[in-house]
């Protein structure tokens, strides 16, 4: 079973690039056109190295994300000819499964291919470096000045890029803030009113009680009941008040029958002696 390649857009293509050409060693620029009389050509992207001690080299791209777009670019060869003359290097820019064999690269060219995590281009062919002197039209001091007007241009949009950056985190940061503050006030307006109907069914269930729940001297012997009811449990408690209700009943036969005998006894007490009547007859 083959191999499933990752999908990638592109945009994963230029972030790779971008990452493998930074500012501010590089200047690079995307879909840059070439006019050539009544032609007129572009190229997906060109950068320029900004370092003299380089040779302020310009590299060319050619990026491809699928393998139809690579094979009908090698049926036009005359397309990228008009850059590929101007470029100390030129470089086709692929993902995995556009090429199929090595080969297909033409003659002058390398080739980058993107990892499959979408983090760097590897360089599968290394692209020939040709000597400024000898490209088509670009004089050595036309391109020191070409690049001195780019890495000024480059470091007025990082400038201004900044300042947006900054803009727009100082907004972000605002709305977050606002947005924190209104959370912590819904949260808190959550917790008073859940408070406030906990209140509400504590005094009702006080009230249903008959207790006096405004009493300062109520409230410790309340807090001290219901502190030994949530302790030992409510069915618990009310097995306890069984028993002792089964145990005060049973106790108060016993005293009542003790009381009657003892009323019994204190009546025959109070009772007078039983003397015999003298009936003897003259």
């Amino acid at each position: 079973m083959a191999k499933q390649l990752p999908h990638y857009n592109t945009g994963d293509l230029v972030r790779c690039l971008e990452t493998r050409f930074p500012m501010p060693e590089w200047v690079l620029a995307h879909e840059v056109r070439l006019d050539i009389g009544p032609t007129v050509r572009s190229a997906d992207a060109i950068a320029m190295n900004m370092w003299g001690s380089r040779g302020l080299r310009i590299s060319g791209f050619e990026l491809k994300r699928t393998r139809g777009d690579w094979l009908r670019e090698l049926k036009q060869p005359d397309k990228a000819e008009a850059f590929f003359r101007r470029c100390n290097e030129w470089w086709l820019v692929t993902g995995h499964g556009v090429v199929k064999d090595i080969d297909e690269i033409p003659e002058g060219w390398g080739w980058l291919c993107m990892t499959n995590n979408k983090t760097k281009l590897i360089a599968k062919k290394k692209a020939p470096r040709r000597d400024s002197l000898k490209l088509d039209r670009v004089p050595v001091v036309q391109r020191q000045l070409m690049a001195n007007m780019l890495r000024r241009v480059a470091q007025r949009e990082a400038r201004e890029t900044e300042v947006i950056r900054r803009e727009g985190y100082a907004k972000g940061y605002a709305a977050g803030k606002d947005g924190r503050d209104d959370r912590e006030k819904r949260g808190l307006e959550l917790r008073v009113q859940n408070l406030e109907r906990q209140l509400e069914s504590y005094q009702s269930s006080l009230k249903a009680s008959g207790l006096d729940c405004y009493s300062r001297w109520e409230m410790p012997r309340i807090a001290a009941i219901v502190g030994m009811i949530h302790r030992i449990g409510v069915d618990r408690m009310v097995q306890v008040l069984r028993r002792l209700a089964e145990r005060a009943a049973a106790d108060s036969a016993s005293l009542l029958q003790e009381i009657q005998i003892f009323e019994q006894a204190t009546e025959r007490k109070e009772q007078p002696d039983g003397k015999e009547t003298d009936t003897a007859q003259p």
